[in-house]
């Protein structure tokens, strides 16, 4: 089993990233957190098998490939 990001020594025990100061994060509320969770989210791109960047797009690659 893989270990979670957030208690991976090397990695911010708040949001899981890279080790950076622990005030590079701007929230300071639930609401602001989820914020600045949706706008890291927002910025990464995933990659299916098929190459398609969401599951719609990677269920389509994999099923209607022409």
């Amino acid at each position: 089993m893989a270990t979670p990001a957030q208690l991976a020594p090397q990695n911010c025990f708040i949001c899981g990233g890279a080790a950076h100061a622990d005030t590079d994060h701007t929230f300071w509320s639930n609401d602001a957190a989820l914020t600045e969770a949706r706008e890291h989210d927002r910025l990464t791109v995933h990659r299916y098998p098929g190459g398609g960047t969401s599951p719609e797009a990677a269920y389509v690659a994999e099923h209607r490939p022409y």
